[in-house]
């Protein structure tokens, strides 16, 4: 082994023992850290414990010393005052007067002559327009407008035939069957009417007599079936050329008799006149007699029927109801067209307006608080305004006056309204001019209810539309009157009720029995009747006398009775 080997190898050896010192030590380290860490856990586990236990010491003796502390006791006294109810609120300002100009007008602007913030007067002009496409807007309106007119006029009657009735006095010898609650189609037959009462002839005679018969004549008309000749007369001459197998020429005779109530329809039957000379003028030949008028019954609407009275046979005056039906949906499409007939009337007349008055003028004194057009603009009548007017010299605030508070207040009430800018607050005089009083909010789902009212204010000129504004109304006022602090008054099971010194208690006739836990130490509880109130006093109507010493209310008191107590 080499001098160098030898020395390689003490090294090693060298390194080797002290490696293994090292790692005795570590050992000894790691041991000894984790009983110092147990140690240190424990004795952090017993300070919290300490900490808490005292903690609860302390917190035992406060709560102790706490409950058996005395209460502070605040009392009032009934005293005479006056008693204010003043109701507040606020609201945003708009213009009393405003007008919106050019929403239904067509065409194109020719010209502008005024500009936002302009004061104006009635009768200015705004601005000039091409009323070119107006004339033919208006054109076409008037020609929908007579149609639309068609149609409910044509739905009118449609209406007017759901009832039918008989057009004069006649026998139905003919009816169908129709029962209630069934369906009828516009054109369906219902029967035949006849007049029978009169019955009529038809005779041709001979060219030779056209001169001597003459309408009114009396008649004998002979109807062989009945053996019977009855009386009639001539109703009218017709000198019309019917020529006969035989060559000869007659003209026309119409005839009319009485029905005695044994003829009816196709009877054969005959006639002569007896002219000035005593003879009798014969008709070339016979025919058949028929009723003197007739109709063919046709429903003349649809619908379901709620009345029939179709019996054949039957004999019916003019004028009788013999079917109505019964047809929502036809009545409720007259009602909408007519309703569209209105406003497209409107829409002519706006139409005819405009294409006569190409330069529109201003309706109202009052100020430009917007304007959106300029020469080229195009107008399309669709509802938009091109222009507002709003007369700002006196201005309304919209508000809600509360269910608790609408009793108190009136139409034409003192209004103190109020608003701030950059000046300071400005303070101002109004009115209520509109009030109603049924609720439009949250009342029927559990809310509060709120009613609307309006208030007007002679505008100075700061006030502009959409501006807040607070209000303040001295609704009542009532003078001398008993009163005590509001915190004094509990409602109990009862009624409204104060507490008094119990050394007082003989002086007051009726005592409430309620729990003793609720009372107050060295009080009493006795009944009161109450009045108004304001925000810190409540009137008492009865129950008290003035100077009575009164227990004030704290919030940390008890509830009774199902009351909030004050």
């Amino acid at each position: 082994m080499t001098t160098d080997s030898q020395n390689n190898q003490a090294v090693d050896s060298t390194l080797d023992k002290q490696q293994i010192a090292r790692n005795k030590y570590a050992a000894y380290e790691s041991q000894l850290r984790k009983g110092r860490s147990t140690k240190v856990k424990i004795a952090l586990a017993v300070l919290i414990l300490l900490a808490v236990a005292l903690g609860s010491w302390f917190l035992m003796q406060k709560f102790m010393q706490t409950g058996s502390g005395e209460q502070e006791i605040y009392t009032g006294y009934a005293m005479r005052g006056t008693l204010g109810v003043n109701i507040s609120g606020w609201g945003s300002a708009a213009p009393k007067e405003k007008a919106e100009i050019g929403g239904k007008i067509i065409g194109t602007i020719d010209e502008v002559y005024v500009s936002v913030g302009k004061e104006v007067k009635k009768g200015d002009a705004l601005f000039k327009i091409d009323a070119e496409e107006t004339r033919e807007k208006l054109s076409q309106a008037n020609k929908e407008y007579m149609q639309l007119s068609d149609r409910v006029n044509s739905l009118r009657q449609d209406v007017e035939n759901l009832v039918l009735t008989t057009p004069f006095d006649g026998h139905l010898i003919q009816a169908e069957k129709i029962k209630n609650g069934e369906y009828v189609n516009a054109g369906q037959s219902l029967g035949r009417l006849v007049d029978d009462s009169t019955m009529s002839l038809s005779l041709y005679f001979t060219y030779g007599y056209l001169g001597q018969i003459k309408e009114g004549m009396s008649a004998k008309i002979s109807v062989p079936a009945t053996m019977t000749t009855l009386t009639g007369k001539v109703d009218s001459v017709e000198p019309i050329r019917k020529v006969n197998p035989d060559g000869t020429i007659c003209f026309r005779v119409n005839f009319s008799m009485k029905n005695p109530g044994t003829l009816t329809e196709g009877l054969e039957a005959t006639a002569y006149i007896v002219n000035n000379q005593n003879e009798k003028l014969l008709p070339y030949d016979y025919d058949y007699l028929a009723f003197s008028q007739e109709i063919n019954l046709v429903a003349k609407s649809s619908g379901e029927s709620v009345k029939v009275d179709l019996i054949e046979y039957s004999d019916y005056k003019k004028g009788q109801e013999l079917l109505i039906l019964s047809n929502n949906n036809l009545i409720q499409t007259l009602e909408d067209e007519k309703k569209s007939l209105v406003a497209l009337g409107e829409r002519v007349s706006d139409l005819a307006k405009q294409a006569a008055e190409t330069i529109t003028t201003s309706p109202i004194n009052g100020l430009i608080t917007s304007l959106v057009i300029q020469p080229g603009s195009v107008l399309s009548g669709a509802g938009t305004p091109a222009l507002v007017i709003a007369d700002l010299s006196e201005m309304t605030i919209s508000t809600n006056i509360d269910e608790m508070d609408i009793s108190h207040v009136q139409l034409g009430m003192p209004v103190s309204v109020q608003y701030d800018q950059m000046e300071g607050t400005v303070f101002m005089e109004g009115i209520i001019t509109e009030l109603s009083y049924e609720a439009t909010s949250a009342g029927d789902r559990g809310g509060p209810a709120y009613f609307p009212a309006t208030i007007s204010v002679n505008n100075p000129g700061a006030l502009k539309p959409g501006m807040g504004v607070s209000y303040y109304i001295n609704a009542i006022t009532k003078e001398d009157c008993l009163m005590v602090p509001s915190a004094a008054i509990i409602n109990t099971e009862f009624g409204p009720a104060v507490f008094i010194p119990k050394s007082i208690k003989d002086q007051f006739p009726e005592i409430l029995d309620l729990p003793e836990d609720f009372l107050p130490k060295d009080f009493v509880a006795i009944g009161v009747t109450i009045g108004l109130s304001d925000a810190n006093n409540t009137e008492i109507i009865e129950g008290l006398e003035e100077g009575t010493e009164v227990y004030l209310q704290q919030s940390n008191m008890p509830n009774y009775g199902g009351g909030i107590i004050f």
